[in-house]
């Protein structure tokens, strides 16, 4: 898999480079693009930030400081997705609760509510609930596994587990099981095998995951990898946004992503671009990181 940063392939020579590849055929109804919400979309690192002024659960007030960049955000956002829903089927998968998208749309982005109301919404927590796994309850409290190894009386008097490497064992798949990137892992697998179950045979083609986090890249690679059909080639493309933007930030990469989506999108390649904060300061578009 490539993966890239922008500054290396607007300057070629000075980093790693991918190479062009031909485009694939038929890349819309082979194509499947998942989305997360939270600082890829929606700026909830912002509204956290201003938790003075903006709370989650309310309209954003009605002051330009406040209005002014959500709406920048909100034609960015706009632009992207009507862009993507042309390249492919567009998903957006969260691990946020229901349902914050929603609401979120209507405090923040409330231009965007008919647009995402079209759009297959994923709570991929709720998925995993679904599937019988209680993760409403932290992992630290009750008798769980993981809190059973934090307290005390677990141990000798001389401060030795005597359950040794099965509590461990036992404390490690508990934490793997209510991670977020297994609720993603779990919430991708189902939508890509449906997407890719239309028809008799069809096998995995054309996956796109773009978020700011690394367990989503990850939950994305691992789903890819145990797909039903792993001799026929599959192309995984993650693209990662970077942590905490501000709604600034955020917009820009939006912008970003638009840049680099079509070719994303008609790349016969695996992928994996990052971006980071030095990259917003360049003038040339993300697509260059696909040119020699």
């Amino acid at each position: 898999m490539a993966m890239v940063s922008r500054r290396a392939i607007q300057n070629p020579g000075k980093g790693v480079a991918v190479k062009q590849k031909p485009s694939i055929r038929k890349t819309i109804e082979q194509t499947i693009i998942i989305f997360d919400w939270d600082d890829t979309l929606c700026p909830s690192s912002w509204i956290r930030a201003n938790k003075k002024v903006l709370s989650f659960f309310k309209p954003a007030p009605n002051v330009e400081k406040y209005q002014k960049p959500l709406r920048e955000l909100q034609a960015a956002v706009e632009v992207l997705l009507k862009m993507a829903m042309k390249l492919g089927t567009v998903v957006i998968v969260t691990n946020a609760m229901d349902p914050w998208v929603e609401t979120s749309c209507r405090n923040f982005l409330p231009s965007l509510l008919p647009l995402v109301s079209t759009l297959p919404v994923i709570y991929a927590r709720s998925i995993f609930e679904q599937q019988g796994v209680d993760v409403a309850r932290s992992p630290s409290r009750g008798s769980s596994p993981l809190s059973r190894l934090a307290m005390p009386g677990m141990y000798a008097a001389n401060g030795q587990n005597r359950l040794g490497n099965i509590n461990a064992k036992i404390a490690a798949q508990r934490v793997e099981e209510t991670s977020p990137q297994k609720w993603k892992e779990v919430a991708f697998q189902q939508e890509i095998k449906d997407f890719y179950s239309r028809y008799q045979h069809q096998s995995w083609k054309n996956v796109i995951s773009i978020g700011d986090s690394v367990f989503e890249r990850d939950a994305v690679r691992r789903v890819v990898l145990q797909r039903p059909t792993p001799q026929k080639k599959c192309r995984t493309k993650t693209l990662k946004l970077f942590d905490d933007p501000e709604i600034e930030e955020l917009v820009a990469q939006v912008k970003v992503v638009y840049d680099v989506i079509n070719v994303m999108v008609q790349y016969d390649g695996d992928l994996d671009i990052e971006i980071d904060e030095e990259d917003l300061k360049l003038d040339g578009p993300l697509m260059d990181k696909l040119r020699d």
